[in-house]
């Protein structure tokens, strides 16, 4: 009887070594398991923070190039205005009759005796302006009588 007890603890032993060899073996391939998941989570994160820094910075040219948008956009439509202005003068100039001109203004106040005070006032001449209106006046007056 002593070889068939010992005939049964055979394969009871092996079956329990077996079984440990089992667990240890899942043992180890949970650890490499975790380990591979640990490293893959630290990897994750490094290109975490990679990805935050370059939208920080993308954010920020983002903001610059927004601003100097808005600058050149603010440039353009004052110069829009000044264009516009300039248009309205040019055309305000171009429809203008002699009759509403300076000059002219000036030529009938000086046949009416208006003195370089006056013209300087009423038609907006520089005084040299205005005197030399009233000299060639002058002198066109002479000419004629003689």
């Amino acid at each position: 009887m002593g070889g068939a007890r010992r005939a049964l603890k055979r394969p009871l032993v092996n079956s329990m070594m077996t079984v440990w060899f089992a667990i240890v073996g899942l043992f180890i391939l949970a650890l490499f398991g975790w380990l591979f998941a640990w490293y893959t989570h630290q990897q994750l994160n490094k290109v975490k923070q990679q990805l935050l820094a370059v939208e920080k910075t993308l954010r920020s040219e983002l903001t610059s190039l927004s601003s100097g948008a808005i600058g050149v956009g603010q440039r353009i439509i004052a110069a829009e205005k000044k264009l516009g202005n300039l248009q309205s003068l040019q055309e305000s100039q171009q429809q203008m009759t002699p009759e509403n001109k300076p000059y002219h203004q000036a030529e009938s106040l000086i046949e009416q005796g208006a003195d370089v005070n006056q013209l300087v006032e009423q038609c907006g001449l520089s005084e040299a302006e205005a005197q030399l209106m009233k000299m060639m006046k002058k002198a066109e007056g002479t000419q004629q009588s003689h």
